[in-house]
Formats: structure tokens, C-alpha cells, sequence
């Protein structure tokens, strides 16, 4: 990331708090209705919002990347229509925060701020458009991945269990299982709760009971013979997603590698010391980092740059993936990192490409 852009972001992110009550007092002096249709809580779930928005925007401004600010904003729009609240009332916050940027900040941090904040409102004034289901007709699988779902909706973890395990036996592999039946699943779970379709109690419900047919799964398999190699897998602090990467670190191990599972929220100190073995000396051929949301990209730079400036555990190759780097495709390049992979399948490709090509490389000199 840039330096300059970077110390932009920082500036943005010291004045969040205030922006966003600046903002609300704003909308709130120019539409008194607000009060009334909102209630008592209004004001402050709206500040909310705005404060959630800001980070977003100081996130693209860090990585230079004005797609994640207008994924955001896209994705906020989405959920306040299912939530029966007005788009002009979004709109018109997204004006205010515009007003009390261009007035209350730094020419420095305003004028890149503004540029973006402007595409956005460009883009809540388009036509509206819901996002498709995750599950996807074409794709293969999609009755499978749909029972499951309907399943787990009905609170029958065992059933939802049984429909992969029949499927397992039925001769599909733990990748396809991953790919084309859990991992949509739970994508349309957030869908659905992002419009409305479903609670939080159902989301969380369909993630804590995946987690657990995962572990089952990885109990009914036997993974290849060891090939020597290690793979490192957490999501980066922050981060609270973390069934993309278990998937990965599950395929690796079957795939043959040693996998350490780290989980989500890992710290940076604490994912770069893992890196090193008792003498200090690198202990794995591979660091594979999630980043869940958009808010996390700059800790993912961050690890990677404490990574890339360790003086032992600096040549590591370093493999992302998550929601932002499918949606910005040179994100990885951005952030540093050696490659990015689009789901769990190819990152045991692409993981498996960058060791080989190091160990090539290694042998050469």
C-alpha cells in the first residue's frame, strides 16, 4: 500500500467518531422527520451506520481501491430497502457526510475522500437491482446445496448431516462438498439475512452447525500420504469469518500437507511468531491469510509486511483470499501478498504452484 494513501486513512480513522455524529446532527437539522419515523434509537443506529461507512471509506482510501467503498455502499443500500427504509434517506446522509467532510477536514483528506464519497452517490442514485441467489441453477450441486439449507433453516442439524454424508458416499469429494454445496449455503444465508429473508439466530445457527459437519467429514476421511510440506491458515485480527479458511486448511491436509488451523482474529505478533519453530527458524512453506470483509484488508497488509520485514520468516509465500479480494482482482497485488485464490479448491492449487516454485528456485541456486 502507499504511504500517502495509507496516512490519509489514519487521518479518516482519528476523526471517525466525530464525522459520524457531525453527519447524523446534520441529517437530522434537515429533515426533523427523522426523529419521528426513526424513534428513540434512530439517531443512534444511524450514527452507527455512518461510522461503519467511514471506516469503509478509509479502508478503499488505504488500498487505493474505490471498488471496496462502492461494494459497501451497494451492499448497504441493499439492506436498507429490505428493511423498508427509504434509499432518499440513505442518499441524504451520504450527502451530509459529503458536506461535513468537504467542510470540516484537511484539503488533504478531504479532496481524495470526496472523490469517492461523489461515486457513491452516483451510484445509490441508479436503479436498484436485489443480488442473485448464491446459489446458483447452472452450477452443479445447487438441489443439493438447497435441501441442505432447507434443512439446517429447519433447525434438523442431523438431516442437514445426512444429506452431505449420502452425498460423500455417493463418491463426491471433499472439495466439490466444500465448493458447490457448503460454501453456497452459507453465502445464501447471508444473503438472505442481509435482506431480511432470514434472522441473525438463523445465520448463526446454519454456520455453527456447518462448522460441525465439517469436522465430521474431515473425521471420515484419511488424508493422502504426507508430502513434506506445511501450510499456516488463520484470518487475519479483526476477522471473525473464519469457515473459508478452515475449508482450505482442511483440503491441504487431506491433500497430503500439514495443516495448522489457527482460527479467526488471529494477531499479526502472534501469526508471524507461528511462522518460526523453537530455533527461530521458518517452520512452514506456506502462509494462507483470509480477509472475511473489507475492513480487514489493511490488516492484512499489515501481517504481510511484518512478515515480509521478519529477517528468518520474510520469504514465506503468502496466499490470500476472502470476500474483497474476489470483488478487486489486483487486491493481492495491492496488499502485498504472492497470489489469491477465489475459493478453497484453488487455493490448494495455487498454494501448491508458489511452493514449488520456490523449492524449484531454491534448487536452481
Amino acid at each position: 500500500m502507499n504511504a500517502e494513501d495509507r496516512q490519509i486513512a489514519e487521518s479518516l480513522d482519528a476523526v471517525t467518531n466525530a464525522v459520524g455524529e457531525w453527519t447524523i446532527d446534520l441529517l437530522w437539522t434537515r429533515d426533523p422527520t427523522m426523529d419521528q419515523r426513526y424513534g428513540a434509537d434512530g439517531r443512534r443506529l444511524w450514527t452507527s451506520e455512518v461510522r461503519v461507512l467511514i471506516q469503509h471509506l478509509a479502508e478503499a482510501l488505504a488500498a487505493g481501491c474505490p471498488a471496496l467503498f462502492l461494494h459497501h455502499a451497494r451492499w448497504s443500500r441493499t439492506g436498507f430497502v429490505a428493511r423498508e427504509v427509504r434509499e432518499k434517506d440513505l442518499h441524504a446522509a451520504v450527502e451530509c457526510l459529503r458536506e461535513v467532510v468537504a467542510q470540516d477536514l484537511p484539503a488533504s483528506v478531504a479532496k481524495p475522500a470526496l472523490t469517492l464519497i461523489d461515486e457513491a452517490l452516483t451510484l445509490l442514485g441508479q436503479t436498484h437491482a436485489l443480488p442473485e441467489s448464491a446459489i446458483c441453477s447452472s452450477r452443479p450441486n445447487a438441489s443439493l446445496a438447497r435441501v441442505y439449507l432447507l434443512q439446517l433453516l429447519q433447525r434438523d442439524q442431523l438431516a442437514a448431516a445426512n444429506v452431505i454424508f449420502e452425498a460423500q458416499r455417493e463418491g463426491k469429494s471433499l472439495a466439490e462438498l466444500y465448493e458447490s454445496v457448503l460454501a453456497p449455503a452459507l453465502a445464501e444465508i447471508g444473503r438472505m439475512w442481509h435482506l431480511q429473508e432470514a434472522s441473525v439466530a438463523d445465520e448463526h445457527y446454519c454456520t455453527a452447525a456447518t462448522h460441525m459437519v465439517m469436522s465430521q467429514l474431515r473425521a471420515r476421511l484419511k488424508p493422502k500420504m504426507s508430502n513434506g510440506r506445511r501450510v499456516l491458515a488463520a484470518a487475519v485480527g479483526g476477522d471473525l469469518h473464519d469457515v473459508g479458511i478452515r475449508m482450505v486448511a482442511d483440503l491441504f491436509e487431506m491433500d497430503g500437507w500439514h495443516a495448522e488451523y489457527l482460527g479467526a482474529n488471529m494477531p499479526s505478533e502472534e501469526l508471524v511468531a507461528s511462522l518460526l519453530d523453537a530455533h527461530g527458524q521458518p517452520a512452514f512453506d506456506l502462509l494462507a491469510v483470509s480477509a472475511g470483509t473489507s475492513l480487514s484488508v489493511r490488516a492484512v497488509a499489515d501481517l504481510i509486511a511484518n512478515v515480509r520485514n521478519h529477517p528468518t520468516a520474510g520469504s514465506t509465500p503468502i496466499l490470500v483470499g476472502g470476500g474483497p479480494f474476489r470483488f478487486v482482482s489486483d487486491l493481492w497485488q495491492v496488499v502485498g501478498a504472492d497470489a489469491f485464490a477465489s475459493d478453497a479448491a484453488s487455493a490448494l492449487l495455487v498454494g501448491a504452484r508458489l511452493v514449488a516454485g520456490r523449492t524449484g528456485a531454491s534448487r536452481a541456486e
